[in-house]
């Protein structure tokens, strides 16, 4: 199972661990680290699905996980993702 880190923060902890190693030894480690960093792939995170919560008529619609308000206007067609937290709409309720 793959589990997101901060590739930055890696990087920089790799540097400071670095720091009480001696040359060459040091900036070699430091430079590998980052190298294998950047060529890792990328995971897309794992995305809440659900369906917008239709309370009214007044165009608003609720994200069923963050409660986030937002106005269709009418094209709730085309509102795929919550603009708060990013989960996935598929339709309404």
């Amino acid at each position: 199972m793959s589990r997101p880190i901060d590739a930055y923060a890696l990087i920089e902890k790799a540097r400071f661990e670095a720091r009480g190693m001696e040359e060459p030894f040091r900036s070699s480690f430091a430079v590998t680290v980052a190298w294998l960093v950047e060529k890792m792939p990328t995971i897309e995170p794992e995305r809440k699905v659900g369906k917008w919560i239709d309370y009214s008529d007044d165009g608003y619609v609720e994200c069923p996980f963050c409660g986030s308000a937002t106005n269709c206007d009418d094209n709730i067609n085309e509102l795929h993702y919550c603009f708060s937290c990013g989960a996935k709409m598929e339709g309404w309720i």
